[in-house]
């Protein structure tokens, strides 16, 4: 580390020097912090989406997903993209339901649409 020895007539000048580099130094701090919009919501192509769903499907289950509304996807052109958010979002609300309920749906859907003879 070099030592700087200054009179008092640099006094200004150092002062200029020291707030421009804390105003640097805020900067990155703030920069690092923050959480960059590209990693929170950024877009996806069918092959980044593959690898980002844990169990890694392969590309046609995707493209069925898409064909049958399972998946959240934006659709330019011919081109399939996904919202990382929309994703993480689709991922936690997926849940198989229970045998019971099923059953008890089913039940109820018999029940309220039997037709009367």
């Amino acid at each position: 580390m070099v030592e700087n020895t200054y009179s008092f007539n640099d006094v200004p000048r150092a002062l200029t020097e020291i707030r421009q580099e804390m105003a640097d130094l805020k900067k990155m701090l703030l920069d690092f912090q923050k959480p960059s919009e590209s990693e929170e919501d950024r877009w996806m192509n069918i092959e980044e989406v593959r690898e980002y769903i844990p169990f890694h499907p392969a590309e046609q289950t995707i493209y069925g997903w898409t064909s049958e509304n399972q998946i959240p996807f934006h659709k330019i052109k011919k081109n399939l993209f996904f919202r990382k958010s929309e994703i993480d979002d689709w991922l936690m609300n997926k849940k198989r339901k229970a045998d019971y309920e099923i059953q008890r749906e089913a039940e109820a859907y018999v029940a309220h649409n039997r037709r009367r003879m």
